[in-house]
């Protein structure tokens, strides 16, 4: 009974991970998207300040890296929640 119950709150938990770690790729995909579409600009290279460049690609692969590490905490996550959800 309190190893059911406690799998249960385990289960609730690693479910709110998985939502709150699904938004983060989305948050994370957006910058990416933004990040993109401001280096397609035209005239983004030409007219805009080295310094603003090199932020802007420092943004761009920290967003990258952030995306790698999050995403592969969700799938940790995502397969525990499933192996739990089958052992009940």
């Amino acid at each position: 009974q309190a190893e059911r119950k406690e799998r249960k709150r385990t289960v609730g938990k690693l479910r709110k991970l998985v939502e709150r770690l699904e938004a983060e790729v989305a948050r994370l995909e957006g910058e990416l998207e933004r990040l993109s579409v401001r280096f397609a600009a035209e005239g983004y290279y030409q007219g805009t300040a080295w310094e603003q460049r090199q932020q802007d690609q420092e943004a761009h692969a920290g967003a990258q890296r952030r995306l790698r590490e999050t995403i592969a905490e969700w799938e940790r996550a995502a397969s525990e929640l499933e192996r739990l959800q089958e052992a009940s």
